[in-house]
């Protein structure tokens, strides 16, 4: 016995000892191998050829520009891409012999136009106009190769005898030739390296590394007799090829380090070489594809064309290397087109990389996860058995499902275990099983309480294994719970949990801080018992009915626990009893949802029948992924998620499974760049006066009024993850997100808008935004001062209408009052008529009456008197006549004054031997008169008669009127003497009453003395 105490105390020690062995061993390995790990590239790459709209398959050099654009330089083209669609820009000019062959560097000038160079010439694309022209002419024995346009304007380049440079904005050209290169035809190689400063280094064919000065305008000449193949700069060293060596080197060439690699004969000739962020240096090649060598591990990787991979290399012809702002790398090939990878750690490793990648496997559907401490990945296939996966060479090492359990695992594979002594423990549809990966074997359980009935294939017997508090194993299967329990020997023994309630499928459980457990059996309740002894009592039923897939204890809350179920996730406060679901409405991206990871900020990874969702506790908000964003699927498989020790999280579904680290998404998110990339103005490109075709400000006249935007979301790192948000703000009044490159705004009311837009990538991030401000000029009967001008109209017309209105009563009024003034005047007139003839004839005749009453005459003289009262009767009469005459509206005319006045003139004219020639119109005009005028014509028209017959001693006298421009004009011309001087005279009432009458009625009168006798012209406006 004393001899044996050493094995034995020994064996004990590693018994207990073994554990933490494992576990010590775990963190060194993972301390070694986690950065390879994470930065481990998965070879997908993306490629963009003729097909996706590139001009031409052979791409020479590769640039990004300040925007974000990337730019391809091929044989026949310049081309521009922005994620989504290619741009193609050439020289329209057909005599410009080669001048779409783009060589060298794509260099950017301040205001952002392209510059390139060509054995022709060197040429400018002006993106503002979107011209390519030819700047400056080269011959065919002097082409040059663009390096980059310094800080004042330079674009500097190598040529063949040197340098050279070309000043973009007077367009002098200057040379700096090398006599010693002049001196050696064959000198020569344009591949060069430079610090976008002051130096450039570059390489002569045979001759070494030549290093210019821009400054001091001086060549030196470090190396000599050295066949460098390609060389750069990058971070203050200088790397070059030269012999299957790779150099790393100060900037004075002193030699750092060299890593000599045995592949000659595999590559024929390096062609460029270019160091990432993440300690790998790539290396094209001229017909072996693409080159990486990681420094960490010291290994050399070749990436080739591989027809047989849906995301190879384009081509195996590669010339020209460039890595963009989000650690993309590409590849420009000769004959392939332009290939894209993704250097940073992988968001979302995916397995497999293409379907047809491992064909021992008839299909990727996934059960359940292990992340060993070497970093492989475990996982359980439904019909591929066990599966060990290494990352780090991407193989696999498969145990297949077998139908004898004598001869290995059987049924499909859904848990797996490592227990306390790092025994694995598989489970499948036909029971339990313990693995020897050294030996490779496996040994079934003894399951003591299994009925024998229910051992068949493909019933998914296990499906999760868990290890207690107490050491115990729990067990979920589709016959209920059960637990592995260690005997004296240390062995398992598997025996059942009776409880009636959960004899049918288990899908999970968790042990609670308190030791209780809570088992979720889907379509009946999430079940809760609390421990006593080895026996667990049950103390209710809770979410009766529902779907449950799955169950995770809160890590930061001891009473809270997630439920996953098929109506969304419930977070189950077990204290209370309480809970509360979230569902698509609260942004899940599918209300069937699988499983819950939790990270180390206690955020949420939940896999789902729509993909993955995040969910962040502090926002209380989900951000979804999809296959789109490298998922398998976007179909997950119940069970199929794990977190490893390391932080990983796994999760499986029908096509593969994913891995990742949450921490790693954290710290890798970037924003994405976004650009407008066109405007169109009622299908029109837009171009304002200083020749924008993409400007900050757009005016546009009212009938200009319908505009499209194209814009493009600048990360390249997932393209198809990438989403637009948009608003025109007038119109809009929030964003509108979109997968959508292009947006149209038909037929917009005049005013002020103003278009943003930003883009957001596969991490969540959104860019800052870009605006365009828009206005939209008003019809001249829509602006301000049209406005202004139509309420003075307004205004001035009311205020005419009003004055008009107001004048035409005044009028109303006035002709009322004038009539009424005119009837008085009548009145006043017929009263003084009447007084005057008819009062004085009267009285007249009652004196002589009176006086023959009175007076004793003689007959004679009674006989005068009487004859003196006839006469005044006489008189009288015609006094009465004319008035009544004057007064009848019948008469209103001229042509009844013209006939009253024959009548009247010839019937006095009569009784003496003077002779009345009346001279009137057989027709005249219907010319309307007042009792005014045509009593004043009338009586003015009698006294010339009168006159006549009694002062003028004529015969002959002649009456007349006429119609002479719109005035009536009466004209009385007699053959007697004339008129007398005296006739002037004050004391003359007869010719003053003729002028009185004719001014009353707005007429005049004029009399002339001739040889003839005397005229008499008296008018009136018609």
């Amino acid at each position: 016995m004393v001899t044996n105490l050493p094995a034995f105390v020994f064996l004990q020690y590693y018994r207990a000892s073994k554990f933490f062995l494992i576990l010590l061993a775990g963190f060194v390995l993972i301390f070694f191998s986690q950065s390879s790990f994470s930065q481990n590239i998965i070879p997908r790459f993306e490629t963009i050829g003729v097909n996706e709209g590139l001009s031409q398959s052979s791409a020479y050099t590769i640039y990004q520009d300040k925007k974000g654009f990337m730019w391809f330089g091929t044989a026949d083209g310049l081309n521009r891409f922005d994620g989504h669609s290619i741009k193609v820009f050439k020289v329209k000019d057909n005599a410009v012999a080669n001048s779409n062959y783009v060589r060298g560097t794509l260099c950017e000038d301040r205001a952002g136009n392209i510059w390139y160079t060509n054995e022709t010439g060197i040429f400018c694309l002006d993106v503002a106009k979107e011209t390519l022209t030819r700047r400056h002419v080269l011959t065919q024995d002097y082409q040059a190769s663009g390096v980059f346009i310094d800080g004042h304007n330079n674009f500097w380049m190598l040529c063949l005898n040197g340098v050279a440079c070309f000043d973009i904005k007077t367009g002098e050209w200057r040379r700096y030739d090398c006599k010693f290169i002049l001196n050696n035809k064959n000198a020569t190689g344009f591949r060069y390296a430079t610090d976008y400063g002051d130096n450039i280094w570059f390489k002569v064919n045979g001759f070494g590394i030549y290093h210019f000065n821009i400054k001091t305008q001086r060549f030196k000449h470090t190396m000599f007799d050295m066949p460098i193949a390609c060389l750069n700069y990058n971070k203050g060293n200088i790397y070059y090829w030269c012999d299957n060596t790779l150099y790393t080197a100060d900037t004075a060439l002193k030699t750092i380090s060299k890593k000599h690699f045995d592949i000659a004969d595999k590559v024929d000739i390096v062609v460029d070489i270019l160091p990432d962020n993440y300690g790998r240096i790539w290396f094209t090649t001229s017909n072996s594809g693409l080159l990486c060598y990681n420094k960490a591990t010291g290994k050399m990787d070749m990436f080739r064309r591989d027809n047989a991979r849906q995301k190879s290399l384009a081509f195996d012809i590669t010339r020209c290397l460039y890595i963009d702002r989000f650690d993309n790398l590409w590849i420009g090939t000769d004959g392939g087109g332009v290939s894209r990878l993704d250097l940073k750690p992988a968001k979302f490793n995916i397995f497999p990389l293409n379907e047809g990648d491992y064909a021992f496997l008839n299909n990727y559907f996934i059960k359940c996860f292990y992340e060993d401490e070497r970093g492989r990945i475990w996982f359980g296939t439904q019909d591929n058995g066990l599966n060990i996966f290494n990352p780090q060479d991407r193989s696999v090492k498969n145990y297949p499902a077998n139908n004898d359990p004598r001869k290995g695992i059987s049924g499909s594979v859904s848990a797996i275990f490592r227990d306390a002594d790092g025994d694995f423990w598989i489970g499948s549809s036909m029971g339990i099983y313990k693995f020897n990966e050294r030996r490779g074997t496996f040994k079934a359980a003894d399951i003591t309480a299994m009925p024998t009935q229910y051992l068949r294939p493909n019933n998914n017997f296990v499906i999760k294994f868990e290890e207690l508090k107490n050491g115990d194993v729990l067990v979920a299967t589709c016959l209920g719970l059960y637990r592995m329990k260690k005997d004296a020997d240390g062995n398992y023994k598997v025996a059942n949990i009776i409880d009636e309630k959960l004899q049918g499928l288990t899908l999970d459980f968790v042990e609670m801080a308190d030791s209780s457990l809570y088992v979720a059996v889907p379509g009946l309740a999430l079940y809760h018992y609390k421990q006593k002894g080895d026996d667990y009592l049950y103390q209710g039923a809770y979410c009766k009915g529902l779907d449950i897939r799955s169950l995770h204890d809160d890590e930061r809350d001891v009473n809270k626990l997630w439920v996953s179920s098929g109506v969304g996730l419930i977070a189950f406060n077990t204290l209370l009893k309480t809970s509360i679901t979230y569902k698509t409405t609260d942004g899940l991206a599918n209300d069937y949802v699988y499983g819950v990871l939790e990270d180390k900020k206690h955020n949420l990874w939940l896999s789902t029948n729509g993909g993955l969702s995040y969910f962040d506790r502090a926002k209380n908000a989900f951000q979804n992924y999809t296959v789109s964003d490298g998922l398998q699927s976007n179909e997950f498989n119940t069970a199929a998620f794990y977190k490893s020790q390391k932080g990983n999280m796994y999760f499986g579904g029908i096509k593969g499974f994913n891995w990742f680290n949450p921490e790693a998404l954290y710290s890798g998110k970037h924003k994405p760049g976004v650009a407008i990339t066109s405007v169109l103005v009622d299908d029109v490109p837009f171009m304002s006066h200083t020749g924008l075709v993409n400007p900050k400000n757009i005016s546009l006249a009212y009938d200009k009024n319908s505009l499209s935007f194209s814009f493009a979301a600048l990360d390249y790192t997932m393209p198809s993850a990438n989403k637009i948000a948009y608003m025109l703000t007038g119109l809009e009044n929030k964003w509108v997100i979109t997968t959508n490159k292009n947006v149209r705004y038909a037929k917009l009311l005049p005013g002020h808008y103003q278009f943003l837009v930003k883009a957001g990538n596969d991490d969540g991030m959104w860019s800052s935004v870009q605006s365009v401000s828009i206005d939209i000029k008003a019809p001249f009967w829509q602006r301000r001062w049209f406005y202004v001008a139509v309420s003075l109209c307004i205004a001035g017309l009311l205020i005419y209408i009003t004055f008009a209105l107001s004048q035409v009563k005044i009028k109303r009024r006035l002709r009322i009052l004038e009539r009424r003034h005119a009837i008085d005047a009548e009145r006043n007139r017929i009263s003084r008529d009447m007084h005057d003839e008819i009062g004085s004839g009267l009285t007249h005749i009652a004196l002589l009456s009176e006086l023959i009453q009175t007076q004793h005459k003689t007959d004679a003289a009674v006989k005068n008197d009487v004859g003196n009262i006839s006469a005044s009767a006489r008189k009288l009469i015609t006094n009465m006549s004319e008035i009544i005459w004057a007064l009848n509206p019948q008469n209103d005319s001229l042509e009844n004054l013209l006939a009253y006045t024959r009548e009247q003139m010839q019937q006095h004219f009569e009784p003496f031997d003077m002779i009345l020639q009346i001279d009137f119109a057989d027709t005249v005009p219907d010319i309307p008169l007042t009792n005014e005028q045509r009593r004043n014509l009338y009586l003015v028209t009698k006294e010339a008669l009168n006159n006549t017959m009694k002062h003028a001693r004529a015969t002959l006298v002649k009456l007349s009127v006429e119609i002479v421009a719109n005035k009536i004009v009466f004209t009385v011309a007699d053959n007697g003497c004339g008129l007398p001087d005296s006739a002037n005279k004050p004391n003359c009432n007869g010719l003053k009453n003729m002028r009185k009458r004719m001014e009353d009625i707005g007429g005049n009168i004029s009399m002339e003395n001739n040889q003839h006798g005397l005229t008499v012209c008296y008018t009136l406006n018609a």
